[in-house]
């Protein structure tokens, strides 16, 4: 009975092969067509992937390059803006400003603001380059250690402040360059470049007149003067990215108008 059984399994898969033989010897062609459009098929879909993977880099790098030639900054509103990165000269007009506006922004203020409201007391000419914050990031950044360049306008800041006779605010109402030169760099320059200008200032002047028991306010005109080297391998830091280092500094230090003077102003006017 086992054998018959074993018999009747054997014949039924020598059938199933025999079956599978004729299926396959008389349909080689669509096989063969079959196992080709599943080759196709997949190479079709690796090539795929590999544009796709190509065009998303290709993307990427383009998306990069524009990310990297720009810089952006935040607005007053904070909304994120961007600006385009371009070779600035020393003769441009943006580095211009920048230098303008790094000598105005910290060295140009009243008695209330260099003095913090009146908390920081100077008891010498170096406290004045030291205590107050603009005045001492500007020193470090752009002058240290040639103390020099600094000392009149410290020393003349610092007697008018202790003699009550700095005005207490001072506000720039225009300003512009009356003269600007650039030296290109030479063996005479130590071959650095050298910038110079001279920038005429238009203030409003606001003064406690302490005989009158009042308040003064009137426009003044000075003119600012400066001279200093350009050396990005020697000067350049975070705080200092053009590497600028002054070399003179003349800035006029103003004083408040006596009582006398402003009485005989407003007889003159009469």
């Amino acid at each position: 009975m086992k054998s018959n059984q074993r018999a009747s399994t054997k014949d039924k898969n020598s059938s199933i092969f025999s079956v599978i033989t004729d299926f396959v010897s008389y349909n080689t062609f669509v096989l063969v067509v079959l196992i080709f459009s599943v080759w196709f098929h997949q190479l079709f879909v690796v090539g795929s992937t590999v544009n796709e993977l190509e065009e998303n880099q290709n993307k990427m790098l383009y998306y990069l390059k524009e990310n990297i030639s720009k810089v952006y900054f935040l607005s007053a509103s904070g909304v994120v803006m961007t600006a385009t990165r371009n070779t600035i000269g020393y003769s441009d007009e943006r580095f211009k400003s920048y230098l303008m506006n790094e000598i105005l922004d910290s060295l140009i203020a009243g008695n209330v603001v260099i003095s913090s409201n009146y908390t920081n007391t100077f008891t010498s000419t170096e406290d004045v380059l030291a205590k107050n914050k603009r005045i001492n990031e500007f020193y470090t950044r752009f002058v240290s250690p040639h103390y020099s360049v600094m000392e009149a306008y410290a020393r003349s800041l610092y007697r008018a402040m202790v003699e009550g006779k700095y005005p207490e605010y001072i506000n720039v109402f225009s300003s512009s360059y009356t003269s600007y030169n650039v030296v290109n760099a030479s063996k005479e320059t130590n071959y650095m470049h050298e910038v110079s200008g001279v920038i005429s200032l238009k203030l409003v002047v606001k003064s406690w007149i302490r005989d009158l028991k009042a308040w003064d306010t009137r426009e003044t005109n000075i003119d600012v003067s400066f001279t200093a080297s350009i050396d990005t391998n020697v000067y350049v830091n975070v705080g200092n990215p053009f590497g600028i280092h002054f070399k003179a500094l003349n800035i006029p230090i103003l004083h408040k108008p006596t009582g006398t003077q402003i009485r005989e102003e407003k007889e003159k006017r009469l």
